[in-house]
């Protein structure tokens, strides 16, 4: 070898030198044992440019040997002189077609919808089985499939190392999934995801992207309002923690409007009323009041009047029992007492009270005593 050979082979050797922190991140991606797309490519770019003047003598070799005569046509041409013209013909283009790359059939796409209520097992296509009970949709394209699952049970076994990467899509987030088992749940709590063997990688919505290991679950919460007050339902009903409960109340209402609103507002009340939270309870049903939302505003109202009673007494129940009292379709005779003991003895509000109280009660006893005490009010 030339000193001038040995000089380049050493400079080229220098300028492909592996960085330490890149080799680093890659054998802890392997040992990860899956690589999503968007990593491969960041991790690609620490690869070292190979330098020019490498670059220019393969591409001069290359160029030589595609201009050299292949040597498959010297064997024909010798072979073809010893036989008839015919045969020789014959051979040529057995030859040549047996040097033709083999067609690679492709593969058609598939569409399926997955929809059962009794759990079934099916495999799709080679190297994936699915086992489901619920409902989504399959779709393969060039040999990747996408499955957009909409509720229930999803266990899939997918084979490492087939080059597969599914892909599950669900309203709250994305799993992809290459050679590995787990089992995808959509349910009232969201989308969860529970790894038997291998990795997987998860992307809630508005979320960075989450590596899920064997033996681990990873949770996607409703994105939208209903979804997270039907969150808030579920995990009441199964009883989980209070601070739980109220946290997917509250992340509802960040993002609630209408109806939706008025229906985590009231689910709220009636949760801090369960836990015996009354003080909470009386500021989210004043809170629902000043949102102006009107749905169930009455019931709201005289329950906070109740609450502000016991709380605080007349100073703060004052204002509800008013609103209630002037509510259409308002009979109950012990608002409007209620009303008249909170009122300044004597005024017109107490009488006025009274008088309407008077109006709607139908006991004989409790009506005399408010006739006596209407009378002791005018004098």
């Amino acid at each position: 070898m030339s000193h001038h050979d040995v000089n380049a082979r050493d400079a080229f050797a220098e300028v492909t030198k592996p960085d330490a922190d890149a080799i680093a991140r890659l054998t802890d991606r392997l040992e990860s044992q899956v690589i999503s797309p968007a990593s491969a490519r960041a991790l690609v770019r620490h690869v070292p440019v190979a330098p020019r003047q490498a670059i220019e003598r393969i591409r001069a070799r290359l160029q030589r040997r595609r201009d050299e005569e292949p040597r498959y046509w010297r064997y024909v041409a010798a072979f073809g002189a010893l036989m008839s013209s015919g045969t020789a013909v014959a051979v040529v283009a057995i030859v040549l077609f047996a040097l033709l790359p083999t067609p690679v059939e492709p593969v058609a796409p598939i569409s399926a919808v997955l929809k059962s209520s009794e759990a079934v097992d099916t495999s799709p296509m080679d190297g994936v089985r699915l086992r489901y009970v619920g409902s989504g949709d399959l779709d393969v394209r060039d040999g990747q499939p996408t499955i957009k699952w909409q509720s229930g049970n999803l266990d899939i076994d997918v084979d490492h190392g087939r080059g597969i990467e599914l892909t599950i899509l669900t309203q709250e987030g994305a799993i992809e999934v290459i050679g590995t088992m787990l089992a995808v749940e959509r349910s009232a709590l969201g989308t969860e995801v529970s790894v038997s063997h291998g990795l997987v990688e998860v992307t809630c919505v508005k979320a960075e992207p989450l590596h899920v290991s064997a033996g681990e679950a990873a949770v996607c919460e409703p994105v939208t309002a209903a979804g997270r007050l039907g969150r808030a339902r579920h995990l009441q009903l199964t009883g989980a923690s209070s601070p739980e409960v109220l946290l997917a109340v509250d992340s509802g209402l960040a993002i609630a409007e209408g109806p939706v609103k008025s229906e985590l507002l009231a689910f709220r009340i009636q949760h801090l009323l369960s836990l015996e939270r009354t003080a909470e309870a009386l500021d989210a049903a004043e809170a629902y009041l000043d949102s102006g939302i009107v749905l169930r505003r009455a019931d709201i109202q005289s329950l906070a009047a109740d609450l502000a009673l016991v709380q605080d007494g007349c100073e703060r129940a004052l204002p509800h029992l008013r609103g209630v009292a002037k509510a259409p379709g308002a009979a109950d005779v012990e608002v409007f007492l209620r009303l008249a003991d909170c009122s300044t003895p004597r005024s017109a509000e107490e009488r006025d009270a009274l008088v309407l109280a008077l109006e709607v009660v139908e006991d004989p006893t409790l009506r005399k005593q408010i006739m006596n005490r209407l009378g002791s009010v005018g004098r």
